[in-house]
């Protein structure tokens, strides 16, 4: 009778066994998969006053263990390491190494379920304290304006901008240049927007942030004044008075144009609103009165010399 149960669907029972069987290999021999990787390392300053200006190594070893069905669905690309550094002890805002080890928990996009343990012991974090101050821009012009032309005036805008960085770096900075700026055969005034600025080659400039990172330069071309010599007739400030000599000359340092504009209409005073009527002779200063101009001609004008520099008043006979 047990003989008949042991025959009785001999088939479907040797099947069933093979299959468990293979189950078991199966199962057997998927155990833990185990993957290396290296991954970046990203190092967060301790807080907003420092400044991480460096750290070695770049890349860390990693050792990834787990099912490997999670396995296969890592995106290895993805993972990282983040690394919060710790400040220096006592450090009172110098440049500061830190030694700093890697725990597993700042592996980052690792899936739940696999175990990681680092292949390297952690990094080396260079540290300095951060600086923010205000610094002038000074722009930086290259190349020359038309024969003839020069620069009068640079206006930059704004004139200031604030750079935050390693401390080191920052306040050892004297001043922020823009961009190289060509005036290559200009013969007018011209604004230049938005010209990024830039900072000298040096350890730490990488890591410095200016605000605005852009400024408006304003460059006034003029033409380049020269030497002109004007006969000008001298008069008083009040009447009632002779001066002698009636004409003086008069050296201009002027533009060409502004010359040729004015030059009819030039008139040397000596000032005589407040002299006594004393019927004595005196020799006065001679002045040539520009402030009728208007702000900008007035700067493209300069009175070298009066010559002569005095003369003589003296109040009038009348008959």
């Amino acid at each position: 009778m047990i003989r008949d149960l042991l025959r009785r669907n001999l088939g479907l029972k040797i099947g069933s066994l093979v299959l468990a069987y293979m189950l078991w290999a199966w199962a057997v021999g998927q155990g833990p998969a185990i993957r290396q990787l290296t991954a970046p390392v990203q190092v967060d300053p301790p807080g907003p006053d420092w400044i991480v200006t460096g750290f070695q190594p770049s890349e860390i070893r990693l050792r990834v263990e787990g099912d490997p069905t999670t396995m296969r669905s890592m995106d290895a690309g993805a993972v990282f390491v983040r690394v919060h550094a710790r400040p220096p002890a006592g450090n009172g805002g110098t440049p500061a190494e830190v030694e700093q080890k890697i725990r597993a928990e700042e592996v980052q996009n690792i899936p739940r379920g696999l175990r990681v343990s680092l292949l390297d012991p952690g990094v080396r974090v260079r540290l300095e304290k951060k600086l923010t101050r205000s610094v002038a821009v000074k722009a930086q012009l290259v190349d020359k304006p038309a024969p003839d032309y020069e620069v009068v005036r640079i206006v930059v805008t704004p004139p200031k901008v604030r750079v935050s960085g390693p401390r080191s770096f920052v306040a050892a900075l004297d001043e922020v240049r823009t961009e190289p700026i060509s005036i290559e055969g200009l013969d007018a005034s011209r604004v230049f927007r938005g010209r990024h600025l830039v900072l000298p080659d040096a350890p730490g400039s990488e890591r410095v942030v200016i605000e605005p990172p852009t400024v408006d330069v304003r460059v006034e071309i003029d033409q380049v004044r020269q030497e002109m010599e004007f006969e000008v007739p001298v008069a008083p400030t009040s009447t009632g008075w002779s001066v002698e000599p009636g004409q003086v000359t008069v050296k201009l340092k002027i533009t060409p144009d502004l010359a040729d504009r004015i030059a009819d209409g030039l008139r040397a005073v000596v000032d005589t609103d407040d002299l006594p009527a004393d019927g004595k002779v005196r020799r006065l200063p001679v002045r040539l009165p520009i402030e009728g101009l208007d702000p900008f001609s007035r700067s493209r004008v300069e009175v070298l010399a009066i010559d002569p520099p005095r003369v003589r008043v003296r109040r009038q006979r009348h008959p």
